[in-house]
């Protein structure tokens, strides 16, 4: 597994890139911002990302899954709490798109050979 951290955004917000280094599948972890320089890495490195995982969702953590998204064919994973649409306020401005799934408390999310436990 090899684990990269790409800082975006003015905030300089930790985007990671989750990789098996066997099947160059990936898992792209909080694209908080700009989206080139994320699918700039998975491009130069031949990377295929299966999934999106937003660990909440403030805007500096979720603004580039669109871009990534729409690139990729990932699936984009997130909270039902950190949802525009149930929590409605204006900190968590993040809907989730078509197609995605809800994660909680205990759950695992296996994807791209690798397995995440969320917490």
């Amino acid at each position: 597994m090899l684990i990269k951290t790409i800082p975006v955004g003015h905030l300089e917000t930790n985007c990671y890139v989750v990789t098996d280094e066997e099947t160059l599948e990936c898992v792209v972890i909080d694209p908080g911002d700009e989206s080139n320089t994320i699918l700039d890495y998975l491009e130069d490195n031949r990377l295929h990302c299966t999934a999106i995982l937003l660990t909440h969702g403030h805007y500096d953590h979720v603004g580039a899954v669109e871009g990534v998204m729409e690139e990729t064919g990932a699936t984009v994973y997130m909270h039902e709490q950190d949802d525009a649409r149930i929590r409605r306020n204006s900190h968590f401005p993040f809907t989730l798109p078509a197609g995605g799934k809800y994660y909680k408390d205990g759950d695992v999310v296996q994807t791209a050979g690798l397995r995440f436990e969320v917490l």
